[in-house]
């Protein structure tokens, strides 16, 4: 297949879609923007979603990471290319269950390049995997193996971790972070990762901050780092 990237009135005639359904229309999904002149745009590069085979979001930053690498810089900020994978798996990010969808925030699906990233279910799911390789994993993989695997966008892991620049520019912070709220064996989220307390990811990120002004993460080691943390992460620490 020949896929082209949605364009400004492409991405418009989407969020307008998503305004319609959550406010109680059942509409059929608008995969004619896809195609339509007037909404999309044909790629600078040939490539064809439909060939990638996925379960999780996880194994789809896996293929996506290699199909695009030689193309990353034009991808990386390219709203209206992201916006158009969002659409292209509509049915599997946000399903029609009975004529009801419930897509939750938009830029879940319409790409935000400047604010929320992190929050779109399929460049995060590249940017994950791209960035971070096996440690990026974590960020998208929910604990539960019987819950949604495509509609699930992180939760507060990914909301707390992968949402500013302190941490997303450290890889030793993304691998601590792997050692502190993910399974060794499967990289799920560990029950409990979503909390806001003690050793929690938002305390997490509080600790860090303490920190940065005086540390570089970025030439830190995770096992270093994880030295900075206070007695209440050493029971996550022990088990990872």
């Amino acid at each position: 297949m020949t896929f082209r990237r949605l364009n400004d009135q492409g991405m418009e005639k989407l969020r307008e879609w998503f305004d319609g359904i959550r406010g109680g229309q059942t509409l059929t999904a608008p995969l004619h923007l896809l195609s339509d002149p007037e909404t999309s745009t044909a790629l600078t590069f040939r490539f064809d979603p439909s060939v990638l085979v996925f379960t999780n979001r996880a194994e789809l930053g896996g293929q996506l990471a290699p199909a695009l690498r030689s193309h990353r810089k034009e991808v990386l900020y390219d709203e209206g290319f992201w916006s158009a994978l969002a659409l292209f798996w509509i049915d599997l990010i946000c399903p029609d269950e009975g004529g009801v969808r419930k897509p939750g925030e938009v830029a879940r699906y319409v790409h935000d390049a400047r604010r929320k990233s992190y929050r779109h279910l399929i460049w995060a799911a590249w940017w994950a995997i791209d960035r971070y390789g096996e440690d990026g994993a974590y960020l998208l993989l929910p604990a539960s193996a019987s819950a949604n695997q495509m509609t699930f966008g992180g939760g507060e892991v990914m909301g707390q971790i992968a949402a500013n620049q302190m941490t997303t520019a450290a890889p030793s912070v993304i691998k601590l972070g792997r050692r502190l709220y993910a399974s060794r064996s499967t990289s799920r989220q560990l029950s409990g990762s979503s909390g806001k307390g003690a050793a929690s990811p938002r305390r997490f990120i509080q600790v860090l901050r303490h920190f940065e002004l005086t540390y570089d993460f970025s030439s830190m080691t995770a096992e270093n780092l994880a030295k900075l943390l206070p007695p209440e992460f050493k029971k996550r620490l022990s088990a990872a």
